[in-house]
């Protein structure tokens, strides 16, 4: 309620005085994040460790710190984000390749949750996709880097090759209350989106598929993300396709989120990323020659129910290396390693 107040007496007093703009709304925008930002400031200072002060740049639709940066910092710090050049650590988010110019001094990440390769000479750390064989870079997907971590801390232990689904959902359930569905917010034109679109009115001709995003919506309401899991966990199967299916080594949280609401994922994005995964806890899109083949495969598990509980109970979590834990450790000794270099944890 307050949120909404400050911004109605932001846009009467503009338009009073014939300045409303889209900058107004902007720099409104702009204070809302800093208070969310600063609410994940250290509370409990410890005097025995040092205070780092962070600033993310070139962010424009994340609300909060990366979770599992944030995470390792405050290990080793008090950790202060700030809005002005007095900051220790910058993080370069780019939605595309954005130039920003940083302090001589300061420690440089550059995290990228799209299908962007860094410019790793310009940074003192790289967080991306790509597979690059570089002292200064890590290849460390998106949902490890937030989706993951913005989960409570036992979903967390559950990206293992030791997580059993059967622990949460008993056991496999093929009369589910939607056949699949479909949670998109936007109607790319990148290779992978349009695949999507396509599978899902081939599909539709079959059973209804459930679109539970702003694209596509039949379900006369929009799924909160945070109510993402609970709505999948109702559906038998789920067309989990990347934006980009072309982009080596790009993964995102849909096929994760899929899988870990129990529904199978109907799968698609570059071959590379198969070695992150077991395939055959999924439907993959690659082995089919086109979509018709794909929606004749999907049609005959739906009509077999052991099949399907075949693929539902293979753990989609084989590779110890990109368990949560394993990338977490991987990720830290890479942070504190250019933190020692920078003298910052001298």
């Amino acid at each position: 309620m307050k949120k909404f107040l400050s911004f109605f007496i932001i846009f009467i007093f503009g338009a009073g005085f014939g300045f409303y703009s889209p900058k107004l709304v902007k720099l409104y925008n702009k204070k809302q994040n800093e208070i969310k930002f600063t609410n994940y400031d250290t509370k409990n200072i410890d005097q025995s460790k040092k205070t780092v002060k962070v600033r993310m740049v070139n962010s424009s639709y994340i609300e909060y710190p990366i979770k599992t940066i944030h995470y390792i910092l405050e290990e080793k710090f008090n950790v202060k984000y700030v809005y002005d050049d007095s900051y220790d650590i910058l993080i370069n988010q780019p939605l595309h390749h954005n130039e920003y110019n940083f302090k001589e001094n300061a420690v440089k990440i550059f995290f990228t949750g799209e299908s962007i390769t860094p410019d790793i000479e310009k940074y003192d750390l790289s967080i991306g996709f790509d597979y690059i064989d570089h002292k200064k870079y890590i290849r460390i997907p998106l949902v490890f880097m937030d989706y993951f971590s913005a989960l409570k801390t036992e979903n967390l232990k559950n990206i293992s090759p030791k997580y059993n689904r059967e622990e949460k959902f008993s056991k496999c359930n093929p009369s589910k209350e939607y056949f699949a569905c479909f949670l998109v917010s936007n109607g790319s034109y990148k290779a992978g989106a349009q695949e999507r679109i396509e599978l899902f009115h081939h599909l539709s001709l079959y059973k209804k598929v459930a679109s539970g995003g702003l694209f596509l919506n039949n379900i006369g309401k929009v799924v909160p993300f945070d109510e993402s899991l609970d709505f999948l966990s109702k559906c038998k199967f789920t067309i989990a396709y990347e934006n980009n299916s072309k982009y080596p080594g790009y993964i995102t949280e849909k096929l994760y989120q899929a899988y870990l609401a129990g529904s199978v994922p109907i799968y698609n994005g570059h071959k590379t990323v198969l070695s992150d995964i077991n395939k055959s806890a999924i439907i993959y899109s690659g082995d089919f020659a086109n979509t018709e083949e794909l929606v004749d495969h999907i049609k005959k598990i739906d009509q077999d129910d052991e099949t399907y509980c075949k693929i539902w109970n293979e753990n989609l979590f084989t590779n110890d290396d990109m368990s949560y834990d394993a990338v977490y450790k991987r990720l830290q000794k890479k942070i504190y390693e250019v933190l020692d270099e920078k003298l910052i944890l001298k």
